[in-house]
């Protein structure tokens, strides 16, 4: 029975609570990306000239980042977490997983805007640039 798998979450309560701390992971989640968003946009040098390309790659990059960390979630989710739910209790779960999902990508997306107007003179700010007048 080595290869058993390890149910930990047996009732409804136990599910709730699981719900709560998946949102709360999302948020945090969704944080640690933008972090790392953050980091590859520095590293993505300044283009001089006539036609620069590195805002287009800061953008290209934070969206690709955007869709890792969404797909990341859900798949982290879907065959680690579920796997400790009782097999009754996992169409439930499956919910959760798709409202946290969302929470990953909306806070995502959120947060990249805000910290893009509050650093509109750094490299970071070249994500969601603002209009010119």
């Amino acid at each position: 029975m080595l290869l058993a798998q390890i149910i930990t979450i047996r009732n409804p309560r136990q599910l709730e609570d699981l719900a709560s701390e998946t949102y709360m992971f999302a948020a945090i989640a969704a944080v640690i990306f933008i972090g790392l968003s953050w980091v590859v946009a520095n590293l993505i040098k300044w283009e001089g000239g006539k036609d620069p390309q590195d805002a287009g790659k800061r953008r290209a990059a934070f969206f690709i980042i955007w869709f890792v960390a969404g797909a990341a979630f859900f798949l982290y989710n879907m065959f680690v977490v579920s796997d400790k739910i009782a097999p009754n209790l996992q169409s439930k779960f499956s919910q959760v997983n798709y409202i946290s999902t969302a929470i990953v990508f909306v806070v995502y997306i959120i947060l990249g805007f805000v910290l893009s107007k509050l650093m509109k003179n750094s490299k970071y700010g070249t994500i969601f640039p603002s209009s010119k007048k």
